[in-house]
């Protein structure tokens, strides 16, 4: 580690990263500052029996993070350090469930998805530690992680036509007559609803990744590629390949869909457009971009697609996730009608 320096607006000794990309909170005052940095000096030995967190988890966001997407990188890396910050000094084999309980804890505002990313995150760098052969167990291998709440806010016909109409307010709310390239939300929100696909995999997808036929994108390079071992295919409907061509024409290197600057779009601008959409027609608060593909998955259900089919098309490596957490049939009131109406005929009335 590096030495450590004042952060004057924090009122408190940090430490720079390995990498350079963190700051690591030591202590407000510098003498326990520079205590606290000296002892992990002399344990900087990764292989030591008394080995603090720390030092494991600048080895692991240095070395252990090759194969991880920058995004997920990013995200890894500020609960890492956040969880450094306030257990960084703890000896590995001191840890218990209780600190990252604890830890967890100290930031209600996350949600339970957000929770369940942070614990993964730690879980994950301690796992590397022991296939290194840096600690002999993970004491935190037992825990479990944080139940992550079920995804089953829809986007309706009706609703998607109102976010339709709404799209080219910008950040005005006031109506008025929509600027050169403030419609590119619309063909983001265009390609969710007739994709299913996941809103990074629409930011991202380029002219190479389309099929010669244009009838499907081709993803070398998405979320579940480790998993799965295989490229992600996001077919298209007539509509899709008509948008894609005319994408094409206009954008032959880079992302297709871009924003009104010609620039590509990031997760949080998207994010942001949504919710001043969201607030604006008083949808339910858990209508987001992901909505989209949770409706995409849902309507193929309903309409009798096996879970293998709609898993393919979702790009799962299996029907479980499926199963567990887009099928939404709760929501489909009058397809359990007529399903229990099959299950149990009306007796036919006799000759």
């Amino acid at each position: 580690m590096r030495k450590p320096f004042f952060w004057a607006e924090r009122g408190a000794w940090y430490v720079k990263s390995a990498d350079g990309r963190r700051n690591i909170k030591l202590a407000e005052d510098q003498e326990a500052a520079f205590k606290r940095w000296h002892k992990q000096q002399a344990l900087a030995k990764p292989d030591s029996p008394a080995v603090i967190v720390a030092v494991v988890m600048e080895h692991y966001l240095r070395l252990g993070m090759g194969e991880v997407s920058a995004g997920h990188r990013a995200a890894a890396g500020k609960s890492i350090a956040d969880f450094c910050n306030m257990h960084g000094e703890t000896p590995v084999a001191q840890l218990k469930k209780f600190d990252l309980t604890s830890w967890l804890d100290t930031h209600p505002r996350w949600g339970d998805w957000a929770r369940r990313g942070a614990a993964a995150a730690v879980g994950r760098a301690l796992n590397w530690a022991v296939d290194q052969g840096l600690i002999p167990s993970n004491p935190l291998g037992r825990s479990r992680l944080p139940e992550g709440g079920r995804r089953e806010t829809m986007v309706s016909d009706e609703q998607h036509r109102q976010l339709m109409t709404r799209a080219p307010l910008g950040r005005s709310r006031k109506p008025r007559r929509p600027a050169k390239g403030e419609l590119a939300f619309r063909l983001v929100m265009i390609a969710l609803r007739l994709t299913g696909a996941r809103p990074g995999t629409v930011r991202r997808v380029e002219k190479a990744d389309v099929t010669a036929a244009v009838d499907a994108w081709v993803m070398r390079r998405h979320k579940t590629a480790k998993k799965t071992k295989k490229p992600l295919t996001v077919y298209l409907s007539p509509c899709m390949q008509t948008l894609t061509r005319i994408l094409m024409a206009r954008r032959p290197t880079g992302p297709l869909f871009l924003n009104s600057e010609g620039k590509p779009w990031t997760k949080n601008a998207l994010r942001c457009r949504f919710r001043r959409l969201r607030k604006w027609l008083d949808l339910p608060a858990g209508t987001v971009t992901y909505s989209y593909r949770h409706s995409f998955i849902t309507t193929a259900l309903v309409n009798g697609e096996t879970l293998s089919t709609v898993a393919e098309l979702a790009g799962h490596a299996n029907v479980r996730m499926i199963a567990q957490n887009y099928s939404h049939l709760e929501q489909q009131k009058e397809h359990l009608r007529a399903a229990a109406n099959r299950a149990v005929p009306l007796p036919k009335s006799p000759k």
